[in-house]
Formats: structure tokens, sequence, C-alpha cells
């Protein structure tokens, strides 16, 4: 029933009137959609904002850890590498008690 009324309305609208107003439409809409896309651009820009000071704030914490990590290697005594001579646990000891042929 709403659809037949829908196409006697139509049907008596002229056609540029009907145009005009879809053209209304399509602008309205188109400018709602770009202040969402800004309003969206806005928020990206904030993230990068704040990503770029975690970066640096990332870098800072790595060039500490760094320095700290030199400091620490320079001041300490330096070990000795290799194993202690004399100590008794140069390896096993071979046992044999066979006699030789």
């Amino acid at each position: 029933m709403m659809s037949a009324h829908l196409n006697d309305y139509l049907g008596e609208i002229p056609m540029q009137d009907l145009t005009k107003a879809q053209d209304r439409l399509t602008w309205q809409a188109e400018d709602a959609l770009n202040a969402v896309a800004m309003k969206q651009l806005g928020r990206f820009e904030d993230w990068e904002d704040s990503l770029v000071e975690l970066t640096s704030q990332v870098r800072s914490w790595k060039n500490a850890a760094k320095e700290k990590a030199v400091r620490r290697g320079s001041s300490s005594p330096r070990r000795a590498t290799g194993a202690a001579k004399g100590s008794g646990s140069s390896g096993p000891m071979s046992t044999s008690t066979q006699a030789p042929r």
C-alpha cells in the first residue's frame, strides 16, 4: 500500500526537483563524511605525537642502559679467561689395568 503511494508521489514530482533534492542530500552526506574523516585525521596526529614521544623515551632508556653497562664493565676487575692451572680438574683420567700384548 505504501509503495503505491510512494510511486504516485514520485510520479507527480518533476524529475529536476527530485534531482535537486538528491544533489542536496548527496552534498550533505559528503560534508558529514568529510567532517568525520577530518576528525579521525586529527586523532592520527595525536597518535603520531604520542608515538614520537614514546620512541624518544625508549631511546633515552636504551642509551642510559648502554652507559651504565659501559661504566660497570670498566669499573669491575677483569675475570681471568681459561681454566686455573693445577686445580686437579684437568679432565678424565685413564685407569687402564690391561697389560700390553
